[in-house]
């Protein structure tokens, strides 16, 4: 009896160590599988960071004309801005800068970005606790998207929170983006004209249905679309001309208050003298303004007075 007592305490012993083994066993299954999970995850983040900048890489060095760009996030949003290495500070901006958007005589034109904006569904400006820097304008997928102004293409891309984006530098000195576009039917460094297809409406990236995210910048730092265009009218350019004011970069910091400024427009054969007295101002103040060189003027050339 004392011996099958002494086997059978030997047999629960056994029993219990193999429960106890088997029990370690599993929870080292449960880590090493969450250390792999941990690591496959890891690296797949590096895959992704090495094939953004690949992409990056490929579309600078695919034209030597694009400018050096410099990635900022302007908001803790999707909405990025590529800002120009330059010595032009929107913050610091004080006087107007004048824009010659499109002229007919040399056949500069301009072009909706739709054939029909009627819609925007978001603005410019603060949205759900980051800045939106372009306007959202609804469409159909597949949708034909157009540029605006003449110009070469700066960027053709898939990135970020834009998905399929297209950058558009124009001869009049603006930029406009294009994004969560299907498909990209132009390549870097290519001139286009207005009214040209630049690619087809979708909604890749972050975006929640199909549109057009579209964007107005001036040396990289944004401005409201809608000082340019008027989405709900049929003619929707509001001028030829446009003027950046200090109180357009509000959003990037620029404190400078709101003030009346005054143009002329030469006409024929005036002089720098006759306009002066016209606005009974100093030729010299015009001068300095207008930063000329000469007092020379030309016919059609917009002189900012005050």
């Amino acid at each position: 009896m004392g011996n099958l007592l002494s086997y059978n305490s030997i047999k629960e012993t056994g029993n219990s160590n193999q429960v106890f083994f088997m029990r370690i066993f599993k929870h080292l299954s449960f880590i090493i599988k969450g250390l792999y999970l941990k690591i496959a995850f890891f690296l797949w983040i590096l895959v992704l960071s090495f094939l953004n900048r690949s992409v990056a890489q490929e579309a600078h060095e695919a034209n030597p004309q694009i400018d050096s760009l410099e990635e900022n996030c302007a908001s803790l949003g999707f909405t990025y801005v590529f800002q120009e290495k330059g010595s032009f500070h929107p913050v610091s901006l004080k006087d107007p800068i004048f824009i010659q958007l499109y002229e007919v005589k040399t056949k500069k034109l301009w072009a909706p970005p739709l054939r029909d904006t009627q819609l925007k569904t978001s603005g410019f400006g603060p949205r759900q606790g980051h800045f939106h820097h372009g306007i959202d304008l609804a469409l159909r997928m597949g949708e034909p998207v157009f540029v605006v102004f003449d110009g070469y293409v700066k960027l053709s891309t898939y990135g970020g929170g834009y998905g399929n984006y297209v950058i558009i530098k124009h001869d009049n000195g603006l930029e406009t983006l294009y994004a969560h576009l299907s498909k990209r039917k132009v390549n870097v460094g290519q001139q286009v004209k207005a009214g040209q297809l630049l690619g087809l409406g979708g909604s890749t990236g972050y975006s929640t249905g199909p549109h057009l995210h579209f964007e107005v910048r001036y040396q990289g730092y944004t401005i409201n679309p809608q000082l340019v265009y008027d989405f709900k009218q049929k003619d929707q350019i509001r001028s030829d001309i446009f003027f950046i004011k200090p109180h357009h970069f509000r959003h990037y910091g620029n404190a400078t208050p709101k003030q009346g400024y005054l143009f002329h427009e030469v006409g024929q054969n005036e002089t720098l003298v006759v306009i002066a007295s016209k606005y009974e101002v100093k030729p010299e103040e015009i001068i300095r303004l207008n930063g000329l060189r000469q007092a020379t003027l030309n016919s059609g050339q917009m002189l900012r007075i005050r």
